[in-house]
């Protein structure tokens, strides 16, 4: 089911849905799901150069699958971004 639920929200073009992680707990509970528990590796900029920052920035905070198409069907022969949709 969450794969499902994950696969339907990479293919919405140009949306985000930031709340979607508080959402989907609560669609679980409504569900009657018993004990959730959520695991997950925060992640820190602290020691990291402006350049790790900036690449961890868009890799992990802008919903990069629909930009990532965009900006390809603009730029066909970017190999680095095509890298990325593999």
């Amino acid at each position: 089911m969450i794969q499902t639920i994950i696969e339907m929200n990479r293919n919405i073009e140009d949306i985000s849905d930031r709340k979607s992680g508080i959402k989907l707990d609560a669609y679980l509970k409504k569900s009657k799901f018993g004990t959730i528990k959520l695991f997950y590796n925060p992640i820190y900029t602290v020691n990291k150069t402006e350049e790790e920052r900036s690449a961890l920035f868009f890799i992990q905070f802008i919903p990069k699958l629909n930009i990532i198409k965009n900006i390809l069907s603009q730029n066909p022969n970017d190999v680095e971004l095509q890298k990325q949709l593999d």
